[in-house]
């Protein structure tokens, strides 16, 4: 067996080679709307051999992937996030790329739609070996199929979950396409069609971030219309969905092989100053959820979901947020057929989450969802111009907005009242293959038109919300980032009546005060934020007191967690040790509220540094928390 080695041998001899997989990404992005098969011949870049992340993510797993170990073979899906899906937008492109010792090559590429009609015809003409599964129950509001295809299954928003859906349908959907169609159009594969090791899929943030790095590029194409178009990381995804659109499909074929063209050349000839930016980029992509993977092999999927490239939702105890949008119910105006539209273009979303805790172990959560259409109006007027019949991109684009909004939480979330302020909650269900129970209700069910705004608010409850550890309790929230989405308004709101908090982390920007912690920030990645709680704590002494004077300090306790007799600690330093100077109990007898001020006499201590903490024995069982450390001197 030839040996892979090290893996610095194919990656260090060119510039081109440096960045094979970044170029693949990139072309991935540039063909996903292309009617015809691309080739790529590049390697796996020097990020394989980064020590850093070699910890995170062993380079035997990513090796693997990348077909090192044997070719390797992908369900590609591209998404058009701009109708916006669970995973990160509408199916527009199927195809299979296959990795060979890190080089990948596109071998199959088709619009989804070719697929759906070929399924569509086997299911009529073969209605006793057709099984077809049926779409969820929103989808029949505006009269849609009752066959679930394949560009409508994307419903999941745990990507491992939705992918093995997208390998069933498509084994389904290939069987049927290959049947109908002449043997040079057929899907190179054979029966069962399902010979893939994994799914990978991608939205048009992926060609934007690499044009974002290696700049602009310049389309070649003499006699075309495009000939000349300059595209850059802001005008990508409108201009590649603009040609989708708004042109045939040989026409849109070649634009997009005159931009996959101009993409190679670009990188083949990027400087070394760039492929830090471009490995960086990279993984950004793949942090944010705008590529997202899933391997069959359960070693590489388990690495995958250790660096959370797999758009999993997060499997640790404690709370859980997921906010999922579904475009599926767009029209232009009411006066014409249900279609899909590219709203999300100019949707923005904010998502403000409180939490409140009970002293009875449970805790009260409102998660309030707004939505704002910023796209342009006096696009109306084209519908009834009869020069202009066909809807254009520019109507697609600035239609109104109507989706599907579910509010993903942990198992045990009891609703208590909530939805839109228009329509309302219609659905509260458990979700088996998440393993989540999820509020959903719908946005703009008559229409968000540009320039308008909705909310929806979701208020239920959580039993123990609270995770025990050693010295206190924990409060655990997971937020997972909705794939396809850029960096959306979050705001949090953690309110502890009883307990206080002594600690804050997981995100930038978390404030604290005596019952509070606050976040206002931006959604760009998944979010784990906990907070350390215990039942009473002890505001700093003055850092300096005078000999000879009774120290006082203040506290604040729980009366519903402890004991009503609590013990201050109190160590001195001797040398480079502290040793205990004295135990003060207090008895507090009466509570007048759920937190109390206590004063805590001394007699005078001498000269010294000094640490001193409380202890708080639980009301029940033997557990005793301690208050944090405070330092002060005497002199």
């Amino acid at each position: 067996m030839e040996s892979v080695g090290d893996g610095r041998g194919d990656g260090m001899r060119s510039g081109r080679n440096r960045i094979g997989f970044l170029f693949a990404v990139g072309l991935l992005a540039s063909v996903m709307l292309a009617s015809t098969p691309s080739p790529c011949q590049a390697s796996i870049p020097d990020i394989l051999d980064d020590p850093t992340l070699q910890l995170l993510f062993p380079a035997a797993e990513l090796r693997d992937l990348v077909g090192y170990n044997g070719p390797r073979t992908y369900l590609f899906i591209g998404q058009n996030s701009y109708e916006l899906r669970p995973t990160g937008g509408f199916i527009s492109r199927v195809g299979l790329i296959r990795f060979v010792d890190g080089s990948p090559e596109i071998v199959w590429m088709k619009y989804t739609y070719e697929l759906d009609n070929r399924y569509k015809e086997w299911v009529i003409a073969h209605p006793e070996d057709a099984d077809p599964q049926t779409p969820p129950d929103v989808y029949y509001l505006f009269g849609t199929s009752p066959i679930w295809y394949m560009r409508d299954r994307n419903w999941w928003p745990d990507f491992k979950v939705t992918a093995q859906e997208l390998l069933s349908i498509f084994a389904q959907e290939a069987r049927a396409y290959n049947s109908l169609v002449p043997e040079a159009d057929r899907i190179p594969m054979s029966e069962p069609y399902t010979g893939v090791d994994g799914v990978i899929a991608v939205d048009l943030e992926v060609g934007s971030s690499i044009l974002g790095v290696t700049g602009a590029v310049t389309l070649d194409a003499p006699g075309k219309a495009y000939d000349g178009a300059i595209l850059n990381a802001q005008n990508f995804g409108p201009f590649c969905q603009w040609w989708e659109n708004s042109k045939g499909a040989s026409e849109a074929a070649g634009f997009f092989n005159a931009l996959a063209d101009a993409m190679r050349e670009k990188l083949d000839t990027a400087p070394s100053d760039k492929q830090g930016a471009l490995a960086m980029a990279f993984v950004r992509l793949l942090s944010q959820h705008h590529m997202i993977m899933y391997s069959k092999t359960a070693r590489n999927q388990s690495a995958l979901e250790r660096l959370n490239w797999a758009g999993r939702s997060p499997s640790l105890p404690g709370d859980f947020l997921h906010v999922s949008d579904a475009n599926i119910g767009g029209r232009i105006n009411p006066e014409e057929p249900w279609m899909g539209n590219k709203v999300n273009m100019y949707v923005r979303r904010s998502v403000g989450y409180g939490v409140t805790l009970r002293y009875d172990n449970t805790s009260r959560h409102a998660a309030d969802v707004s939505w704002q259409n910023l796209g342009t109006t006096g696009y109306f007027d084209y519908i009834d111009d009869p020069n202009d019949p066909e809807p254009n991109y520019s109507i697609l684009e600035n239609a109104y907005y109507r989706g599907w909004n579910r509010l993903f939480t942990p198992a045990s979330a009891v609703l208590d009242e909530g939805g839109s302020q228009y329509e309302g909650v219609l659905e509260d269900k458990y979700d088996a293959k998440m393993a989540r129970r999820y509020f959903a209700s719908w946005v703009g069910l008559n229409g968000l038109y540009p320039d308008e705004t909705q909310t929806a608010v979701y208020q239920y409850a959580l039993k123990y919300p609270l995770l025990s550890v050693p010295n206190g309790y924990r409060y655990r929230l997971q937020v997972q980032k909705q794939a396809g989405t850029d960096a959306e308004g979050f705001r949090l709101n953690f309110y502890s009546p009883y307990l206080f908090p002594i600690g804050a982390w997981g995100a930038s920007g978390l404030s604290r005060s005596s019952h509070n912690v606050r976040f206002n920030g931006d959604l760009e990645y998944d979010k784990v934020i906990e907070v350390s709680l215990v039942p009473g704590v002890m505001s700093r002494p003055a850092p300096v007191i005078r000999y000879g004077r009774v120290t006082r300090f203040s506290g604040l306790m729980s009366p519903y967690h402890i004991k009503p007799v609590v013990y201050v600690d109190v160590y001195r330093r001797v040398g480079r040790r502290y040793v205990r100077e004295r135990t003060v109990g207090v008895r507090v007898s009466t509570y007048t509220s759920t937190t109390r001020k206590y004063l805590l006499p001394y007699r005078p201590l001498g000269r010294g540094y000094y640490h001193v903490r409380t202890r708080f024995p639980a009301r029940y069982g033997s557990k005793v928390f301690y208050s944090p450390w405070k330092t002060f001197r005497v002199i």
